[in-house]
């Protein structure tokens, strides 16, 4: 993946595919992550055929300020796109969840 940024970055083709890669893509992922000044939800499927699941995860750890109101998990068994299939087992407890915190730190 970052050989195609590189390369669109250098040769600046003339196909809509690596504006997309562009545009879901982080430039510079550890300074991203690391810059992260709010909670976050990341989820990958364990079957993922872009990404290593373990390796994207790695990146949840550098937010050092966030990480422990913030979720990153491996849905077991969900690729790329079925992710989005299975994604609400994990995502609908942890927004349950972040509300109720905010609500307790308005009290």
């Amino acid at each position: 993946m970052a050989r195609v940024v590189k390369e669109f970055h250098q040769n600046k083709p003339r196909r809509a595919w690596p504006d997309l890669i562009l545009a879901l893509t982080p430039f510079s992922p550890h300074e991203q992550f690391t810059a992260l000044n709010c909670p976050f939800g990341m989820w990958i499927g364990s079957e993922d055929e872009l990404f290593v699941p373990e390796k994207v995860l790695a990146f949840a750890d550098l937010a050092v300020s966030v990480r422990a109101a913030s979720q990153a998990s491996i849905i077991p068994g969900a690729k790329h796109l079925s992710v989005l299939l299975r994604a609400h087992e994990t995502i609908g407890p942890w927004i349950t969840w972040m509300v109720q915190e905010n609500k307790a730190k308005k009290k």
